[in-house]
């Protein structure tokens, strides 16, 4: 049937439609007699734009939602491990703070308080040295060994008081130089040092060079310009206090050393760190350059005695064990360092040097190994926490009474 009987015939026709397959049916539909009416494309723009709009509110409803979970999931997760590990949050490290803590160099040019000059009557001054570990790298002032030695040993009958003069990176040489240009002056009773790996691999890698009096860290700060106003410095305050970035940088670090792309090996031409004093065993590095450090070390020992029985102070030594070899545990040793590459005690080296130059030493390993917290700084097995600051102060406690 044509379409031009649509218009001459009954007010509706049939249509015959093709079939679909050879072999269906045919099939009938019934077409409607009015004309199909044509819309102007402008006439259709109220409905697009009122569609576009609600297909977009709720693509702005999913998206916020989204975020709003990953917000609410983000917070949850600051807030666990805010609960768990503290010691994530705060991680600066500056001229003016360590683990966010300020380090306080005062006028006299130690951390903590100044003391008086000429001292006191009746009270006792000792001086702490050392280096990183003695001055709290990552901890306040109040929590550095110190410090607590000082409460452990101060009492109203007889006022104790221990000065910090630790700086970062000094050598045994660097130690003695200052004692005697720098700390003689104020009038100290004893000595009572730690020393760390750190200044054994020091002795040897800075045997070429003249001692120098290291720069006071107060100073160094006073001429750094920092700028605590700025919208910049604002959002780092806000960052390095968040526990899940410094989580993440963490758990990258450790990663890193547990799949080998970083490892402990040493520059045999100037080491740094601990591992030489632990004669890691490595493809470059001479043993007899592990020999030569610790004979400087006895030599700059001698030196030290021979200075401080000059000045009349009795010393005590204290050697810090790094976190990895307290034991073999997973805990104590997160940066994988091979133990089986280790091939010196560096305290029963350090012992048989101490007991040639009759000067006591103490192994606080089993206060370290007792301590109620992690006793290091997180992510570091050279600094300790202060509850690891507590264990040294008690075992140098120990160690001073019982003379």
């Amino acid at each position: 049937m044509g379409i031009d009987q649509h218009e001459t015939h009954t007010a509706h026709v049939d249509a015959v439609l093709e079939p679909i397959t050879p072999s269906s049916r045919y099939d009938y539909v019934e077409i409607e007699q009015e004309r199909i009416g044509f819309v102007q494309p402008m006439d259709r723009m109220p409905g697009v734009i009122a569609r576009w709009v609600r297909m977009s509110i709720a693509s702005f409803k999913r998206i916020w939602i989204g975020i709003a979970l990953i917000v609410l999931v983000l917070i949850a997760v600051e807030f666990a491990l805010r609960t768990i590990e503290p010691r994530l949050m705060g991680r600066v490290y500056d001229a003016s703070l360590t683990g966010g803590h300020p380090i306080d160099m005062n006028a006299q040019g130690f951390r903590g308080n100044p003391v008086s000059i000429p001292k006191k009557d009746n009270t006792t001054r000792i001086l702490a040295l050392g280096d990183s570990v003695t001055l709290g790298t990552g901890i306040a002032a109040n929590d550095t060994w110190p410090a607590q030695l000082q409460a452990r040993l101060n009492t109203p009958d007889q006022p104790v008081e221990v000065l910090n003069t630790g700086l970062p990176a000094l050598d045994l040489a660097q130690i003695e130089l200052e004692l005697r240009s720098r700390w003689s002056y104020m009038q100290p009773d004893q000595i009572a040092l730690v020393m760390s790996g750190n200044m054994i691999s020091f002795a040897i890698a800075r045997s070429d060079r003249e001692t120098v009096e290291p720069p006071n860290p107060k100073a160094r700060a006073e001429t750094q310009t920092v700028s605590s106003s700025g919208i910049k410095s604002k959002l780092k305050t806000i960052y390095t206090n968040l526990a899940i970035p410094n989580a993440l940088l963490v758990a990258t670090e450790h990663f890193k050393f547990a799949i080998g792309l970083e490892n402990h090996r040493y520059n045999p031409d100037f080491p740094a760190g601990v591992m030489l004093a632990h004669g890691y065993i490595q493809d470059g590095a001479a043993p007899e350059r592990m020999d030569d450090a610790y004979l400087l070390v006895r030599e700059q020992l001698a030196q030290l005695k021979e200075t401080a029985d000059e000045l009349g102070l009795p010393m005590v030594i204290a050697y810090a064990p790094p976190r990895f070899s307290l034991d073999d545990s997973v805990r104590n040793n997160l940066k994988f360092v091979d133990r089986d590459r280790l091939s010196v005690d560096p305290i029963e080296r350090i012992r048989s040097i101490c007991d040639e130059l009759d000067i006591p030493l103490v192994d606080p390993s089993d206060e370290l190994r007792a301590a109620q917290s992690p006793a290091y700084v997180l992510s570091d097995y050279t600094h300790y926490s202060p509850s690891g600051h507590d264990a040294l102060a008690e075992a140098i406690a120990k160690a001073i009474t019982q003379r």
